[in-house]
C-alpha cells in the first residue's frame, strides 16, 4: 500500500510504498512545480527507525542474542 503525505509547512510530497520499502521525496513545490530545492526539514516524522538491542554472532551462526543491561534487560530468547 501507497501512502502519501503533502507537508504543507515546508511545501513537499513524501510517498512511501509499506510492500516495497521504497520511499520518495519531491523537491520544495511552489506554485504548483518542483523547485528542485532539497527539503531537508519537515513537519512531523516521515520514518521511523528501530533498532533492535543485541550483537551479531559470527556470520556462519545465523543467531543474534540480546546484550545484558540492554533497554529491555528481562527479554527471554
Amino acid at each position: 500500500m501507497r501512502h502519501t503525505r503533502v507537508d504543507p509547512k515546508y511545501s513537499f510530497i513524501s510517498v512511501f510504498d509499506d510492500e516495497s520499502g521504497a520511499y520518495l521525496r519531491t523537491g520544495i513545490i511552489e506554485h504548483g512545480r518542483d523547485t528542485g530545492k532539497d527539503p531537508f526539514m519537515a513537519s512531523f516524522p516521515h520514518l521511523i527507525d528501530a533498532g533492535i538491542m543485541g550483537r551479531r554472532m559470527p556470520p556462519d551462526s545465523g543467531d543474534c542474542v540480546l546484550q545484558p543491561g540492554g533497554e529491555d534487560s528481562s527479554a527471554q530468547w
